[in-house]
C-alpha cells in the first residue's frame, strides 16, 4: 500500500469523494454539456471534439461503480459498442441533482436537439453517446430508488419522456444502429424495475411504452431479415 492507507481507509476517501468531488465534477460537465450544446450545429470539428469528450467524461461517470455498490452488482455487454454497464448507484447525496434537476430529461432534451440537425456520420455518433447515457440511467438502482414511490416515479419519468421523444413523435425517424440502444435501454428498465413496476404506471403510459417496445423490436427484426437475406 504505497499511499500507507488501510483497505478501510481507502474504502472512506473514496466514499467521500463520491459524495462530494465527484458530483460537482459530474454537475459542472452537465452545465457545460449544455453550454456546449449550441455550438454542436456547427462544422468546426473542435466543437465536435469538445462535445464528445464532455459526453465521454459523463459516461464514465455513469459507469462508475461506486463504494455503496453491491460487490456483485449486475454486469452485462451492449450489444452496439461491447461497453460493459453496470447498476448506477450513486450515493443518497445525488438524490437532488437525479431527481430534483430532471437528468433524465435533460438528456432527452439534448438528444432531441441533436436529431433536429443535419444528418451526418458525427452528429449520429453524438446520438449514440447520449443513448447510451440514458441507457445507464436506466440502471439507476441502490439506494436512491430503494423507496417504491421513489422508484415508481423515476420509471415513469423516464417512460414519459422515453415515449414522447420516440413514439408521440411521429416524425422521428430511428437510424438503425440507434437501434440497439434503444433496446438497451428498454432491457435495462425492464431489468431494474421489473414488469411489476411497469404495471404500477398509468396504463396509458405503460401501454405507449409496449408499442414503443414493439415497434423497436419489428424494425430490428426486418433489418435482421433483409441483412441475412
Amino acid at each position: 500500500n504505497e499511499a500507507g492507507l488501510t483497505v478501510e481507509q481507502r474504502h472512506s476517501v473514496k466514499r467521500d469523494f463520491e459524495e462530494n468531488e465527484l458530483k460537482t465534477v459530474f454537475e459542472l460537465l452537465l452545465n457545460k454539456l449544455q453550454s456546449n450544446l449550441s455550438s454542436i450545429s456547427n462544422s468546426s470539428s473542435s466543437d465536435h471534439s469538445l462535445f464528445s469528450s464532455i459526453l465521454t467524461a459523463i459516461e464514465k461517470i455513469l459507469l462508475w461503480n461506486f463504494s455503496s455498490s453491491f460487490p456483485n452488482a449486475r454486469r452485462h455487454m451492449e450489444s452496439s459498442n461491447n461497453v460493459e454497464t453496470i447498476d448506477w448507484r450513486p450515493p443518497v447525496s445525488w438524490k437532488q441533482l437525479v431527481f430534483d434537476q430532471q437528468l433524465v430529461e435533460f438528456f432527452f432534451h439534448i438528444y432531441v436537439t441533436l436529431k433536429s440537425l443535419n444528418e451526418t456520420k458525427i452528429i449520429l455518433q453524438r446520438r449514440c453517446q447520449i443513448l447510451r447515457c440514458l441507457s445507464q440511467l436506466a440502471c439507476l438502482n441502490g439506494s436512491l430508488v430503494s423507496d417504491e414511490q421513489c422508484r415508481l416515479r423515476y420509471l415513469t419519468t423516464f417512460s414519459y419522456y422515453f415515449v414522447q421523444t420516440f413514439l408521440i413523435n411521429s416524425t422521428l425517424t430511428i437510424h438503425l444502429i440507434e437501434c440497439f440502444d434503444l433496446s438497451n435501454i428498454i432491457s435495462n428498465l425492464i431489468t431494474l424495475f421489473t414488469v411489476k413496476g411497469f404495471c404500477s404506471m398509468n396504463n396509458d403510459l405503460c401501454n405507449s411504452f409496449l408499442q414503443l417496445m414493439s415497434q423497436i423490436t419489428v424494425l430490428l427484426c426486418r433489418t435482421t431479415t433483409t441483412t441475412s437475406s
